[in-house]
């Protein structure tokens, strides 16, 4: 094989892979009917949570939970494509838990806090 020929064969095989990945990429990222739940800031003492809303349903229901006793309670409603913070207290200073259900799923956090 010439010089030439392997030089036009390494670009298309490089083309294709490029391609390739190109598609997985996209279609992985897509965020059809999802949606998510996280801590505001993981590293301090602070309970507040994130809602991103992915998904078709917008009502949200949360509780937060000290020593299995639900400590406080309520809704948010977050429209599709938007996120939304709650604040909460943080007065236990145990393990807590915040509870978070659209109805049909639930997603749950853990946070211990060490005032120290």
């Amino acid at each position: 094989m010439s010089q030439k020929t392997i030089t036009i064969s390494i670009i298309i095989f490089f083309f294709a892979s490029a391609v390739f990945l190109s598609f997985t990429e996209n279609s992985q990222h897509k965020l059809d009917d999802q949606w998510f739940l996280y801590f505001q800031n993981p590293k301090d003492n602070s309970l507040n949570f994130t809602i991103e809303n992915h998904s078709q349903k917008n009502d949200f229901s949360w509780q937060r939970i000290c020593q299995d006793k639900i400590i406080q309670e309520g809704v948010a409603r977050v429209k599709k494509n938007e996120s939304k913070t709650i604040t909460v207290s943080s007065e236990c200073t145990e393990k807590n838990m915040v509870k978070v259900s659209n109805g049909e799923e639930v997603l749950e956090l853990y946070k211990n806090i060490d005032l120290r």
